[in-house]
């Protein structure tokens, strides 16, 4: 089963030195066959095991489907925690430059 996602983002995760340390899907839910998630509702995904045309795979062995386009993200380590609770990535641009 594949969950759809649309207005999603690749969320590149990077710690104080500017390292990647992984990727993750932050977007919003447009079909969950498996029930995990209502339509409308936002995901984090756990991270990125591989990217393939517009399915992303999750390490964890779940499997998005992106609908539309994507834009690419990049957090801090720190931020990670404020994507999973469901602040966007455009909020969590805001919050940094108003800090």
């Amino acid at each position: 089963m594949q969950t759809i996602v649309r207005d999603w983002y690749i969320i590149k995760i990077i710690d104080s030195a500017d390292n990647l340390v992984g990727q993750l899907l932050w977007g919003y839910i447009v079909e969950d066959p498996s029930g995990r998630f209502s339509t409308g509702d936002y995901v984090a995904t756990s991270a990125i095991d591989k990217i393939s045309k517009n399915t992303i795979i999750t390490a964890k062995g779940s499997h998005y489907v992106t609908e539309g386009p994507g834009q690419a993200f990049t957090a801090l380590l720190s931020e990670v925690d404020m994507l999973r609770r469901g602040y966007s990535p455009t909020q969590v641009a805001r919050l940094r430059a108003s800090t």
